[in-house]
């Protein structure tokens, strides 16, 4: 937080892994899993109380997702639990109070990620690597955003 209120920076990748721990260690839906999930939402809030309070709530998209789902202690099959990720987005020029009903895909993450850094995506690889963007179509300025788990962009 700290990091934040003195650098102000453009682009923040929070990784907040107490989820992913705690599935791993004592399983997906256990009493502690639960646990980390209620204490990673109270530190969404509070960054997200943060960003009020220094006046970039209008100028802040915080994207909160996970990079898979579980069942029992792990993961890496084809089930829905364990595919199905949680993928919430808030800020500003985001439709409120809406539900996406498709099923999301962590292409998603990164063609939504790339529409809110104002990041022109080209073509991803015919092997799956990670879709490289370009800003302002620059011929050797080539980015790859990845799935994240909250990112902020922040102006002024």
């Amino acid at each position: 937080m700290d990091y934040f209120k003195t650098q102000k920076p453009e682009f923040l990748f929070l990784h907040l892994d107490l989820v992913d721990n705690a599935g791993h260690k004592y399983g997906w839906g256990s009493h502690e899993y639960l646990e980390a999930v209620e204490k990673t939402d109270r530190m969404v809030g509070q960054v997200r109380a943060l960003v009020e309070s220094m006046g970039l709530k209008g100028s802040t998209t915080i994207l909160l997702t996970a990079d898979h789902g579980g069942k029992g202690k792990g993961h890496g099959g084809l089930t829905m639990v364990e595919t199905e990720i949680p993928w919430i987005i808030i800020g500003n020029g985001v439709r409120q109070d809406h539900e996406i009903t498709d099923q999301i895909m962590q292409y998603d993450t990164t063609a939504t990620m790339a529409h809110v850094l104002h990041l022109q995506p080209s073509l991803a690889g015919e092997d799956g690597s990670s879709l490289p963007l370009s800003r302002n179509d620059q011929a050797n300025g080539l980015l790859t955003v990845i799935p994240v788990i909250a990112g902020m962009r922040l102006t002024g």
